[in-house]
């Protein structure tokens, strides 16, 4: 659970169930009577996963949330939910240093060096945003027309790409619709869902389970489309905090989602700073002016190139 807290991981839990399963859930919870706790039906009904993650935490306590809630949602059989929960939550183990790799006889015998591998590309480099750059949406994106990284350079599509693209979700609000669907209609939950998934696999979850694999591909997916990485760079932004203000331990998700009037009016201000000078504070901006404009254009163009025919 290296960089992540208890409300994080239990908020991504609940977004991987179906409608359905969330309403199951939140009623095995005030149902629950153990512990000496109460429950109401009023105190968890319409509330969204996040909240629900808090809820938990403030009721049970940081160190019993994530047992309360794997424990329910075994009661509601999402078993394969409840058993990532749990991995999530434990510490990860130490990781051993491989063995080095012996030299082939023919390249030590020619002296010449071993052909260096390629390696596997990190998503790390998602969690920085270069200096300099405006993580705001393009120009292309405001009008609605994104093209695909093939499309731009002149390329077929991959192998395997369009059998990638009809992949249907196995999880969360839209399971059930295929994952060029959740890019063309929710771009923005694409990129919190491969954010997070990006973030167990470099800690070391390397798990084959359906779902894995399932946000595995969408992962991929995503990757093909600049607007899509974008999204996982605004993830990844809406979770730090804002860093100024009377409100700067506050995430910039958590102030942007919240109800309260009096945070509703720093978001209206804050959307007006996109010319101030403080850099911190255009950051914040350029962030909600992209909330703003996902409301408008949720979903982006996933068109695949048409093959030119030769004259």
């Amino acid at each position: 659970m290296a960089g992540q807290t208890v409300r994080i991981i239990i908020s991504e839990a609940l977004e991987d169930l179906s409608p359905e399963n969330l309403t199951k859930f939140r009623m095995v919870l005030w149902e629950r009577k153990s512990d000496g706790l109460r429950v109401t039906r009023t105190q968890v009904e319409g509330k969204t996963c996040l909240e629900l993650a808090d809820f938990l935490v403030e009721t049970f306590t940081r160190d019993k949330a994530v047992q309360v809630t794997v424990e329910l949602l075994r009661a509601i059989r999402c078993n394969e939910v409840a058993a990532e929960l749990d991995k999530k939550a434990k510490p990860p183990k130490k990781k051993l240093q491989p063995a080095q790799k012996r030299q082939s006889p023919s390249a030590s015998a020619s002296g010449a060096p071993a052909a260096p591998q390629k390696k596997r590309r990190n998503a790390s480099h998602l969690n920085e945003t270069p200096s300099g750059s405006e993580p705001g949406p393009s120009t292309a994106q405001a009008n609605g027309s994104v093209n695909s990284p093939q499309k731009e350079k002149g390329k077929r599509p991959r192998p395997g790409q369009q059998e990638l693209s009809q992949q249907l979700l196995l999880f969360g609000q839209y399971k059930g619709n295929s994952i060029d669907w959740l890019l063309q209609n929710h771009v923005d939950y694409a990129g919190y869902v491969v954010a997070t998934h990006r973030k167990e696999r470099e800690e070391g979850n390397m798990s084959q389970s359906k779902l894995m694999k399932n946000k595995d591909a969408l992962s991929e997916y995503v990757s093909l489309f600049p607007e899509a990485e974008k999204e996982v760079l605004f993830y990844h932004q809406g979770q730090t905090p804002l860093g100024f203000g009377k409100y700067e331990k506050l995430t910039h998700y958590e102030l942007y989602e919240s109800k309260k009037d009096a945070h509703k009016k720093y978001v209206n201000w804050l959307h007006s700073q996109k010319n101030n000078k403080d850099p911190k504070i255009v950051d914040s901006a350029k962030y909600i002016l992209h909330r703003e404009c996902r409301k408008s254009q949720p979903g982006i163009s996933t068109e695949l190139p048409v093959k030119k025919q030769k004259q």
